[in-house]
């Protein structure tokens, strides 16, 4: 259930061309003179100054995209809250104003929910387990639609909730990743979907937590280790002639010469 890749990745590493570190020029003799003359950069000045504006105007938008982002999620992060002191009605005005009340669909690893109505439904159930709560978000990016009122927005979060019914297990948290997919044309929400790492809610939990942890996962590796090492060694065995060609193919292995720098102790 948890993401190809984490939203962090998607704008917050840029870098400049070798150019535009400015490096102070080299030294060459000039062939008339003698002289020590100056190297000039392969990029003339004019494609330097285009490359600055370009990348400035890249981490200009990225910059924006994560400002606009974090703000949208900021008011989509209500609905989790559990708060007693929050008023009833405050969930379902966000509902309305920001999801399409026929065509909008909720989707976690547990539930699905279609229609205003219906997702409202959901995220109100939540105060039936937890007695407060909510998400806290990391990192997120809105990415609009050219040409339209549309959009998407991602964002990382933890959620961290308090249980009602089960005081030995006292607190819950995992993280959660969050796609939101505008309309074009009315610019509300029609999609919605969080997905959950199930190892950080698992983990969680005191007692099935620890049996995970101990036993269930490195029993689970355990048992995929026999049954597909034994395949493998079946088929390496049936292919002699491909082991003998993947080793002749192979380079030959680096002798270790910085063993013979290294001094021995005395």
């Amino acid at each position: 259930l948890d993401p190809p890749r984490p939203i962090r990745s998607v704008c917050l590493k840029m870098s400049y061309p070798a150019c535009g570190r400015r490096s102070p020029p080299s030294k060459a003799s000039s062939p008339s003179t003698g002289e020590q003359t100056p190297r000039s950069c392969t990029h003339s000045e004019g494609s330097f100054q285009s490359s600055r504006s370009e990348k400035s105007e890249e981490h200009e938008s990225c910059a924006k995209a994560s400002k606009v982002g974090m703000q949208w999620a900021a008011v989509v992060s209500q609905l989790y809250a559990v708060d007693p002191n929050m008023d009833p009605s405050h969930k379902k005005n966000l509902i309305a104003g920001l999801y399409h009340q026929t065509r909008a669909v909720y989707q976690d690893p547990l539930v699905e929910a279609s229609g205003g109505e219906s997702i409202l439904s959901n995220f109100s159930s939540l105060s039936s387990f937890a007695k407060e709560g909510g998400i806290q978000v990391e990192h997120a990016v809105f990415v609009p639609e050219t040409g339209s009122s549309g959009g998407t927005l991602r964002f990382e979060a933890e959620a961290t909730y308090k249980l009602r019914y089960l005081p030995a297990l006292n607190t819950v948290t995992w993280r959660q990743w969050t796609t939101m997919v505008f309309d074009g044309e009315t610019g509300l929400v029609v999609s919605h979907v969080d997905h959950w790492s199930v190892e950080s809610l698992v983990s969680a939990l005191p007692v099935v937590g620890r049996l995970y942890r101990n036993l269930l996962r490195p029993a689970a590796g355990r048992v995929v280790n026999r049954l597909f090492a034994a395949s493998a060694s079946k088929v390496l065995m049936a292919t002699p002639r491909s082991v003998g060609l993947l080793e002749a193919a192979s380079p030959a292995p680096i002798k270790p010469v910085l063993a013979k720098r290294i001094p021995s102790s005395p």
